[in-house]
């Protein structure tokens, strides 16, 4: 079954580029850089000093680094998870934060990503749901306080907001009245899904009203072993199939991972990159179990040698070396936070199905409503304590 898919996904979108495009690429993002810097700043010299000393950053990590596995799709270019494509208002939205953080302009700083969960109705019975405790209850959200959530997350600053939940596409004529209303807004759109009740219609659908990408669930290369995660026979087939869905919809495609203790060795971890080369997906998301949801109460923490090993591996995927081209940049939030620092509740946010907001998923100590925060208090109101 997965070769059907992968026989019919030579021409899907996504493939990275060449490096002769890349450093074009590059030479761009550093000329609307200085442009920006110049904007806020209004010194040539204060646009240069953020400039260089924003590329210095960049260079040192993946998030703002130019893979080498570098995607483009409908002209723009994908960095990675958490950075709209370039050139786009939305690209802009977080470099202009970026660059006025830089020269101390503070009040011009906000969020980057917002996840906003629209619906808690989902068919599987997942072994690692953080939503577990609200799953299939009563929708507290009806689609005008979702508007109103959104727009406050723009207003925040946010240049890219995910959708979730539960499964996003049990509510699919809210996600396109999201589109629709909010397509001139500036912001790009992703759903996280497992990829039940993905169409060929509404792929396309969605892309034609401007979602961007999508992130599919895939917790296993092995069939069986990713249905038993999910609880349900079957969704193995339903992710695998949505990603190919996606790229023919036209849209940048995602896998997200979630590695337990008993998953994570070097031949699982090669296996699933394998076939995530094989679906020519654009990026892989790596995202440690935590004890909360169904996992509350659970000894499911990495241990110190699995979560090593898979430091490693993700390192190996984050360079510029020319064989990784064919391989999906990889976006492993949880060892960015361990090198850099948190930055749940002031880069990113994350509102719940009762409208709740903390700074991740996993952490709702600090928990607020919307209205409470403004981008003078974001990081004050909404702080992780780990």
């Amino acid at each position: 079954m997965v070769g059907m898919v992968i026989e019919n996904m030579n021409t899907l979108v996504g493939k990275p580029v060449s490096a002769p495009e890349r450093l074009g690429v590059q030479l761009r993002i550093l000329a609307r850089t200085f442009k920006l810097g110049l904007e806020v700043s209004g010194s040539l010299l204060k646009a240069l000093s953020a400039t260089l000393r924003l590329w210095r950053e960049h260079t040192r990590t993946s998030g703002w680094g130019i893979p080498s596995n570098l995607c483009r799709v409908d002209g723009r270019y994908f960095l990675n998870l958490n950075t709209p494509g370039f050139p786009s208002i939305a690209f802009d939205r977080i470099l202009r934060q970026r660059v006025a953080e830089t020269l101390g302009h503070f009040s011009m700083s906000g969020l980057f990503v917002a996840f906003v969960a629209v619906t808690k109705k989902c068919r599987l019975n997942c072994e690692h749901c953080f939503e577990w405790e609200a799953l299939d209850q009563a929708e507290s959200l009806g689609d005008e306080d979702i508007f109103f959530i959104i727009q406050r997350v723009i207003d925040l600053g946010a240049g890219q907001i995910v959708l979730t939940g539960g499964e996003p596409l049990n509510r699919f004529a809210t996600l396109i009245r999201i589109l629709d209303l909010f397509g001139e807004s500036g912001v790009e759109f992703w759903i996280n899904t497992s990829g039940m009740g993905l169409s060929e219609e509404r792929a396309i659908e969605l892309k034609r009203h401007g979602l961007t990408g999508i992130v599919v669930s895939l917790d296993h290369h092995i069939e069986s072993e990713h249905d038993r995660f999910r609880g349900r026979k079957g969704c193995f087939r339903a992710a695998v199939f949505a990603a190919g869905l996606a790229q023919e919809g036209g849209l940048v495609t995602a896998l997200s991972l979630c590695p337990t203790n008993d998953f994570i060795s070097t031949e699982n971890l090669d296996a699933y990159m394998d076939l995530a080369r094989d679906l020519k997906v654009s990026f892989v998301r790596i995202v440690e179990p935590k004890p909360v949801g169904r996992y509350a109460q659970s000894e499911v923490a990495l241990t110190g040698g699995k979560r090593r090993l898979l430091e490693l591996f993700s390192e190996r995927f984050d360079g510029n070396r020319r064989e990784l081209r064919s391989f999906p940049v990889i976006n492993y939030p949880d060892y960015s936070k361990r090198q850099e620092g948190c930055v749940g509740g002031k880069r990113y946010l994350y509102v719940d199905t009762e409208g709740n907001v903390s700074p991740c998923p996993f952490c709702k100590a600090t928990s607020v409503r919307i209205d409470q925060l403004d981008r003078a208090n974001l990081s004050g109101r909404l702080t992780c304590p780990a």
